[in-house]
């Protein structure tokens, strides 16, 4: 077990060093040579750009052969009106501008109404490899879909996903889950590190025999860390766990549940996020689960723009289990993401 886990955070390890080697924002000169960063602005006659040795520099435009961007730039016209606009290269070797728009056709005409795209959910579909150890020992496939929604004070977040393996005929791996968090900050009460949050944990396992496991809780959490790399936060409230078995047992008890959330960010193609949720029974103090997530996220630009690479480490304890289930089940993922 300890020289798995090695493996895994050694695979981790190497790619974050591999990922400071990724393309970033690209410009690619007359001459032939070629500056990857962040471009910054660029307006009709320079390209101003942040490098990871020069820092912040400026280029003439007119030096410039191609150009292309991850995130949308602050293009500069003539008039001086400002836009927010990909750069992404064409096939003559040149550049063009891809706006943040969207084309909507106006209702009874034939005219196009440009009208902005406000980006407020961000979602993500992982599709991998899962490799399970403690009840089974088997390669399987697995595959996630995310939704996160943030506009003001708040957030909402949504997954959905599974895994699933045969091994010698039999089913070696059956688990579905959806987990939903909502979290609203409370500026009313001018205070900028405590939230509200609800939270419901739901999970069936084909091999653990639960056809259904719901945790829900409420209560608030408090932001310990934010700045540019770092982000974490505490919650913890009361709740509802409550669990149905295939022989057709239940058992609903009251429970606290505690999550830590984490996340940091390395560069601009390489985040770690890391996840703990406890969850204690209230009558029944047998009765408990903790959950720990770490994932390692890069985005693979070079490929196409959303493509990433996820590392997905899952280790999963629960106490109510009865032989011949073991308590602790651990399942390492690596798949292609796509953002959209």
């Amino acid at each position: 077990m300890f020289f798995r886990k090695a493996c895994v955070f050694g695979v981790m390890a190497l790619a974050v060093m591999g990922a400071g080697t990724l393309l970033a924002d690209t410009v690619l000169m007359e001459d032939g040579d070629k500056l990857t960063g962040r471009i910054e602005k660029v307006t009709a006659d320079t390209v101003e750009m942040t490098t990871k040795h020069a820092g912040r520099v400026t280029i003439q435009r007119s030096a410039v052969k191609s150009m292309w961007s991850e995130e949308a730039v602050t293009v500069v016209g003539a008039d001086g009106a400002s836009r927010q606009v990909f750069l992404a290269p064409t096939k003559d070797g040149g550049w063009e501008e891809q706006a943040v728009v969207a084309a909507k056709p106006e209702v009874g005409s034939a005219a196009l109404k440009v009208v902005e795209v406000v980006p407020l959910w961000k979602n993500r579909l992982v599709l991998g490899i899962v490799n399970t150890t403690g009840n089974t020992e088997s390669t399987a496939f697995a595959g996630e879909l995310g939704f996160k929604y943030a506009e003001g004070p708040t957030e909402l977040s949504i997954r959905i996903g599974g895994e699933y393996a045969v091994t010698d005929g039999n089913p070696s791996a059956q688990r579905f889950f959806n987990d939903n968090l909502y979290k609203r900050t409370l500026p009313e009460w001018n205070v900028d590190h405590l939230f509200f949050f609800a939270e419901s944990r739901n999970v069936y396992d084909g091999i653990a025999r639960i056809s259904l496991r719901s945790q829900d809780a409420v209560g608030f959490g408090y932001r310990l860390w934010k700045n540019e790399k770092l982000e974490a936060s505490l919650r913890a409230g009361p709740g509802v766990t409550y669990e149905r078995n295939f022989g057709g047992t239940s058992h609903t008890d009251l429970s606290c549940l505690i999550g830590l959330s984490a996340k940091y960010d390395f560069n601009e193609r390489a985040s770690l996020t890391q996840s703990i949720v406890y969850t204690q029974g209230l009558t029944d103090v047998d009765r408990y689960q903790i959950s720990s997530e770490t994932a390692l996220q890069l985005k693979l630009p070079e490929i196409a723009r959303g493509v990433g690479l996820r590392f997905m480490f899952r280790d999963d304890y629960d106490a109510t289990t009865v032989r011949p289930t073991k308590h602790n089940n651990t399942r390492l993922v690596v798949g292609l993401t796509y953002e959209f």
